[in-house]
């Protein structure tokens, strides 16, 4: 099985400067188009304002994957390969897997695993 090994192209926190103006760019738009536009509208817009902040409260040296695919499709076979160690069971009944898990190579990932839901029995070390 292979070994986690970095990203060709790492990610730095520069990388995401670009982010921030977009998003007091919209927070300013959402502020100006209140009596211009259907507060459904806004109000989704709203929540990908608050979704962004929630996210930068925690740290950035994680990087969040999500798995999706058809019953039987090889997503935890990709998961346990992607961490380098066997913590998702994969077999031939389906489904398997009838949880999320989380794999995080750090004891910091806590409340980010809080904040996507991942109990802390699902939160498994390679």
């Amino acid at each position: 099985m292979p070994r986690y090994a970095a990203p060709a192209f790492p990610v730095s926190r520069s990388d995401f400067s670009s982010l921030r103006p977009r998003l007091d760019a919209l927070r300013e738009l959402v502020g100006l188009s209140r009596t211009r536009v259907d507060r459904r509208t806004l109000a989704e817009a709203g929540r990908v304002l608050e979704e962004a902040a929630a996210r930068q409260r925690h740290s950035l040296d994680h990087t969040v994957v999500a798995l999706a695919g058809a019953t039987g499709s090889g997503k935890s076979t990709l998961f346990n390969c992607l961490a380098g160690a066997r913590l998702s069971e994969a077999g031939v009944r389906r489904p398997t897997t009838c949880a999320p898990v989380a794999c995080a190579w750090t004891d910091h990932a806590g409340g980010l695993l809080d904040r996507l839901r991942i109990p802390p029995e699902a939160r498994l070390r390679p």
